[in-house]
């Protein structure tokens, strides 16, 4: 007999592997700007613009505490997740299908009320063994359980052709 799936909370943490990642994607950026023949001024907006981007996603994805870095989300029994921002507000959200489920990497996009999207990103030591595995478990059965569009047009298309 399936027992109902209990809850989860994440709460990340820091991951010095996420980023080692991040300063490696940065600076591999800002060296294909030191090639010559790129004028100066393209050198130094490209410059700023990386710059730029190592803040913003070392803020909402290593720290997180950027305006819109999610500090804590809840996967409720019932499949509903609740999200809490670095100012402390409070989102219902709702899971996207185009998440990444990987035994080292999970990233998780959501959906807010409006056209407001959240990402989550988390991999293995950003949350405890356990609760990484739990969260992968659930997200792969989730996935399993719900059907997608291309498969149910695929069961009408048989179903039509057997009869």
């Amino acid at each position: 007999m399936n027992a109902a799936p209990a809850g989860l909370t994440l709460k990340p943490r820091f991951s010095a592997r996420l980023a080692a990642i991040l300063a490696g994607a940065h600076l591999a950026a800002l060296a294909a700007l030191s090639f010559p023949g790129i004028p100066l001024g393209l050198t130094l907006g490209g410059a700023f613009a990386v710059a730029a981007s190592f803040v913003y996603f070392w803020r909402r994805d290593l720290t997180r505490s950027g305006p819109t870095a999610i500090q804590r989300a809840e996967w409720d029994a019932e499949g509903a997740w609740t999200l809490w921002d670095a100012r402390g507000r409070r989102f219902e959200a709702r899971l996207l299908e185009d998440r990444f489920v990987h035994p080292q990497l999970v990233v998780l996009n959501f959906a807010l009320n409006g056209w407001r999207r959240r990402r989550l990103v988390l991999d293995r030591p950003a949350l405890d063994a356990d609760m990484h595995r739990r969260l992968r478990m659930r997200l792969n059965v989730q996935r399993a359980e719900a059907p997608t569009p291309w498969a149910e047009r695929i069961r009408r298309f048989r179903v039509g052709v057997e009869r």
